[in-house]
């Protein structure tokens, strides 16, 4: 059996690349391409206010790419995933939701391009919080990990305040792309702020633990 000493260097790394992957894809940065869905065709209905935001503001015309790629902050995540499975097994598990996600995600761009008028619509409407929701939970239940392998009874308070940041995060978090979806920008940024920053402030108190990331003998 390898020792503490020989495995925490690589569970560092592994932490590191997970960490950066999660930051990538909590940092929204869209980028509109040249690349255009196929003309609205509009329809009949009851809300055509309601029709527009999503069809022009929420979908757009155009396919729109995030300038920090969610596929690399993935990419990143599971080759965290597949090393530190083989330390802490409960990692493994989350590599369904991972790939889940991804699948939401690449639907919810990929929709508008094979369906029209009033599927467009309420697929649109359905899928963006389809995959808001299952990013944030596939991110937290990640990284809610890492709480986990610092946790005993030495870091019990301080890991149970870390934990709560974490929840506050992700919760305002999801809470930001609600309003965002309502084009609600000023709430929808200070939600977002609270978010990055206590997403932050909890790396910060897992690095400043990292002493409790360890193989258990």
């Amino acid at each position: 059996m390898k020792s503490t000493q020989n495995t925490a260097p690589n569970i560092l790394t592994l932490f590191i690349l997970g960490w950066t992957g999660i930051l990538i894809a909590v940092l929204d940065i869209p980028l509109k391409t040249s690349i255009a869905y196929p003309a609205f065709i509009p329809f009949a209905t009851e809300a055509p206010n309601t029709v527009d935001m999503v069809i022009n503001q929420v979908i757009g015309p155009v396919f729109t790419l995030d300038l920090m790629p969610d596929i690399l902050a993935y990419i990143l995540i599971l080759i965290s995933i597949t090393g530190l499975g083989k330390v802490k097994g409960y990692f493994y598990r989350q590599i369904p939701l991972i790939i889940l996600s991804m699948g939401i995600s690449a639907a919810d761009k990929m929709l508008p391009f094979y369906l029209n008028g009033n599927l467009r619509f309420r697929l649109g409407y359905l899928f963006y919080f389809l995959a808001c929701l299952a990013k944030i939970v596939a991110l937290f239940e990640y990284s809610f990990c890492y709480t986990r392998m610092e946790e005993c009874r030495a870091n019990h308070r301080d890991n149970t305040v870390t934990v709560i940041c974490l929840m506050i995060s992700f919760f305002t978090g999801f809470i930001h792309d609600v309003l965002a979806f309502y084009q609600l920008t000023i709430s929808s940024y200070i939600y977002y702020a609270v978010h990055l920053s206590t997403l932050c402030y909890t790396l910060y108190r897992l690095w400043s633990r990292r002493q409790y990331l360890r193989q258990t003998p």
